[in-house]
C-alpha cells in the first residue's frame, strides 16, 4: 500500500474510561519555528549559574512539528537573546531531526528574557520568559 499522509490517534483507557489521548500528524513542509525552554518544570533562577536549553523546532503551516532529517530540510537557525541571560553555546545551530538547541545561562538579575530564533525562508519565533 502506498504512503498516504494523515493522522494517527492513540487512546489510553484506565478502568474503562479515557485516561489520555495523543494524535500525531504527517507534517507538511516547514514554514516556521517554535521555541521552547526546557526547564523541566523548574524555573530558571537569577543566580548567575543556572542554565537551560532553548529549542527551536521546525513546524509546518498547521503548527505540527517537522522532525524529518534530510539535507533539504536542514536549516541554520540564528538565535538571539535580550534581558538578564546570555547564550553560552554558539548562537547559530544546524537543525538535526527538525530541532536546533542552544544553552542559555541566567545572570544575577531578575527580569524578562526575550529569545528569538530565525532562519532563511521560515517564519521566526519569539519566546518571552520571566527570570526569577
Amino acid at each position: 500500500m502506498p504512503f498516504t499522509p494523515g493522522s494517527l490517534k492513540a487512546v489510553a483507557y484506565a478502568k474503562g474510561k479515557i485516561a489520555a489521548t495523543q494524535t500525531i500528524y504527517t507534517p507538511g513542509t516547514p514554514t516556521g519555528l517554535k521555541l521552547s525552554l526546557d526547564d523541566q518544570g523548574v524555573p530558571l533562577k537569577a543566580d548567575g549559574a543556572d542554565a537551560v536549553f532553548v529549542r527551536a523546532t521546525l513546524i509546518d503551516s498547521a503548527g505540527h512539528p517537522v522532525y524529518t532529517n534530510t539535507a533539504d530540510l536542514d536549516k541554520t537557525i540564528h538565535f538571539s537573546i535580550s534581558g538578564p541571560a546570555v547564550i553560552v553555546s554558539p548562537n547559530e545551530r544546524q537543525t538535526e531531526a527538525g530541532i536546533a538547541s542552544i544553552l542559555i545561562q541566567a545572570t544575577t538579575q531578575k527580569g524578562k528574557l526575550v529569545i528569538k530564533a530565525s532562519a532563511t525562508g521560515l517564519k521566526s519565533a519569539t519566546l518571552t520568559y520571566n527570570l526569577q
